[in-house]
């Protein structure tokens, strides 16, 4: 008996749950580096975030306790300081990748924190090994999350010029400027 079309591995289901793992695990990181956040952009990624970090602390890492308490100070300031004008989603200015010389766009900066991220938890590693790999794998969450972030926008500013050059067609042709049709 053949499984159900639902039941199959797919490369669009593959990509789609790399892309929210690397949300959530991003979410344990971005209240430390960024800010004016999206009133929305911890609401359901922060509380998997919060229970990713649970589960850590269940698998024996329990200094990811202390992590997590100090994520949640971070994360409850930032949802008190979330910024109306923002897109509702948006998760946030890199505010402390901004800072190194040479990373001064946010753009830039935000593919900094993944060094920072690499870079802290290398740091981290030796004085409690969870928390310095849980910050460490930040660099991969943050970059995947950038790289499909900017590619989204490149396609979304792609489709805006075809649209562009579309509506300037039909606008001619409804003159009667153009007759290739």
């Amino acid at each position: 008996m053949e499984s159900p079309p639902d039941d199959k591995v797919t490369m669009k289901g593959g990509f789609n749950f790399l892309l929210f793992a690397a949300q959530v695990h991003a979410a344990c990181i971005w209240p430390f580096l960024r800010s004016g956040m999206g009133v929305d952009a911890l609401r359901a990624h922060g509380a998997l975030a919060f229970v990713l970090m649970l589960l850590c602390v269940a698998a024996g890492a329990e200094s990811m306790l202390i992590y997590t308490g100090v994520w949640i100070i971070f994360a409850a300031r930032m949802r008190a300081k979330a910024d109306e004008s923002q897109h509702s989603r948006y998760t946030g200015f890199p505010s402390l990748a901004i800072r190194i010389p040479g990373f001064r766009t946010e753009m830039k900066a935000k593919a900094a924190e993944c060094l920072l991220c690499l870079f802290v938890g290398i740091l981290l590693t030796p004085l409690d090994e969870a928390v310095g790999l849980f910050v460490m794998f930040g660099c991969l969450s943050l970059g995947i999350l950038e790289g499909i972030h900017r590619e989204m926008n490149r396609m979304q500013v792609r489709r805006m010029r075809d649209a562009h050059i579309e509506q300037t067609m039909l606008a001619e042709r409804f003159r009667g400027e153009r007759h290739d049709y």
